[in-house]
């Protein structure tokens, strides 16, 4: 609870932030507002007289209206956002909930409908399941092939890893020799093992 606490006093109010950002942007709005507003109506009309008029009943009433009327409609919005922020936190888990549970209860219902209608099609075919016993000695039988197959191919696989790394020296050796050799021209390097002189597949 104290954890809890402590997470929530750590984040700011949803409700008191998304108000202040966007508060803040209505009023960076207001000029290129106002100052579309005014293009507009003085592309609209063509005399000087009302074209003074209506700038001035424009800018002389939005501008203090207008941070007033921002304010009271964004809190009005933040919160009935925040009521419903608060809404999805308390209904959001039990309506998921409750969803979650029909959804396994449906889906152990069909399981059984189709593990019955299985089992009546493997009656009617003659089909039978495997018994207890049989069941018993299979896992009897995979253990000692685990004992004993098992147990011979990791010896095998031991008493040939020497073998395994002897050959690869063995031929890292002879390769070596055979380039040694055509370095110094005593054999020709068709015989240097080399992807070029490998024949034709």
């Amino acid at each position: 609870h104290e954890w809890l606490e402590s997470s929530s006093d750590a984040f700011p109010n949803l409700v008191t932030t998304g108000f202040v950002v966007s508060y803040l942007g209505a009023l960076l709005l207001l000029p290129v507002g106002l100052y579309v507003i005014l293009g507009l109506t003085w592309g609209a009309v063509d005399d000087k007289k009302r074209r003074t008029m209506n700038t001035f009943l424009l800018v002389f009433l939005s501008i203090p209206t207008y941070p007033v009327l921002t304010a009271l409609l964004l809190a009005m919005a933040w919160s009935v956002l925040g009521l419903f922020a608060i809404a999805c936190a308390v209904l959001g888990p039990a309506a998921l909930t409750g969803w979650v549970w029909y959804k396994l209860l449906e889906r152990k219902t069909q399981h059984l409908e189709m593990q019955a209608k299985l089992y009546k099609k493997m009656r009617r075919r003659g089909w039978e399941d495997i018994t207890c016993c049989q069941l018993l000695w299979g896992l009897l039988v995979g253990l000692l092939s685990l004992c004993t197959w098992c147990s011979a191919a990791v010896a095998l696989t031991i008493v040939k890893a020497p073998l395994v790394l002897a050959s690869f020296v063995c031929r890292f050796v002879w390769d070596s020799l055979l380039m040694w050799l055509a370095l110094v021209r005593l054999v020709p390097t068709a015989v240097v093992p080399s992807p070029a002189n490998l024949p034709p597949t």
